[in-house]
């Protein structure tokens, strides 16, 4: 999920079918709110993951849906949001899901439409609006706040724990990309053009309390964390870095996947695990916020 801008006037209908950009039709579709549900967990979380964190997932899709189009600035036909059908990306199509799941289609849809049907009617408001309930794959043990990323800094999207995510496949990950590739990326992004040792190029970090990195110095400049990982097009902003002049590699470190705000999908699973419900799971991540019922006009 992106960010979005300042909020026009809200509805109060939560009920109502969402407009989504398809981007890879590059057309609008309408897509029913149960319909959305079902897609959008669907290209977020596997089928065997536990119901629980499966409807926290679509219940924070859902919200999340809603502040968008609460916050839309009327680009792409008045879209709320773009999503990647083809590419698993936001929401799934039936016929994109269809040719995922192969022939455990139809169980799998059934199971994720019974779980929509449960928390269809309930969206995470916060002082009476639908929230910006963002998520992320793998936190770096903690989440990070809103505004160590965006320009908004939302009291509910504020760092909470998530220790269970140390313990996710692929939580650390190492990446090598060789200095051409990073002066590439950093001259077609930035327009910096490094010179000199490769091993200059890349300067000091700050990060935040999560261990994300907020800014890095490049020849000098300075870039956001978020901004060089995008570049870069690494799995997190929690990242360090190390060159090898023998190779002239460098060597970047990850930990998590995600920008970090928000939900963390595999807190979610370890919670679900745990025993805990899909409200329970909103609760913690998303401080402050409220579950209401979706009422449509």
């Amino acid at each position: 999920p992106q960010t979005t801008p300042e909020p026009a006037v809200p509805s109060t209908d939560y009920l109502e079918p969402l407009l989504i950009w398809d981007g890879d039709a590059q057309v609008v579709r309408t897509v029913e709110v149960l319909d959305y549900l079902i897609g959008a967990a669907a290209s977020e979380m596997p089928a065997d993951w536990p119901a629980q964190a499966i409807q926290a997932q679509m219940v924070a899709s859902h919200s999340w849906a809603l502040y968008c189009r609460d916050h839309r600035d009327g680009s792409n036909g008045g879209a709320y949001f773009t999503a990647s059908p083809q590419r698993r990306e936001g929401y799934m199509t039936p016929e994109v899901m269809q040719a995922y799941w192969g022939d455990a289609y139809e169980e799998n849809y059934n199971y994720f439409s019974q779980l929509a049907q449960e928390v269809l009617d309930w969206v995470v408001t916060y002082e009476g609006a639908p929230a910006g309930t963002f998520y992320h794959a793998i936190s770096t043990g903690a989440t990070t706040d809103s505004g160590q990323v965006w320009s908004v800094s939302l009291p509910y999207l504020c760092g909470v724990d998530s220790p269970w995510d140390t313990s996710a496949p692929d939580f650390q990950v190492e990446v090598s990309l060789g200095a051409q590739r990073v002066s590439d990326c950093l001259s077609s992004s930035f327009g910096i053009w490094p010179e000199g040792e490769p091993s200059q190029w890349l300067g000091e970090q700050t990060f935040d309390g999560a261990g994300y990195c907020t800014s890095i110095q490049v020849e000098g400049q300075t870039l956001s964390g978020i901004s060089f990982r995008t570049a870069l097009g690494l799995r997190s902003t929690a990242f360090s870095y190390t060159y090898d002049p023998s190779c002239g590699e460098f060597t970047f470190t990850t930990r998590g996947y995600g920008h970090g705000v928000g939900m963390s999908q595999w807190g979610a699973r370890a919670l679900a695990l745990e025993g805990k419900s899909w409200q329970e799971i909103l609760a913690h991540y998303f401080p402050g916020t409220q579950l209401t019922q979706a009422q449509g006009e």
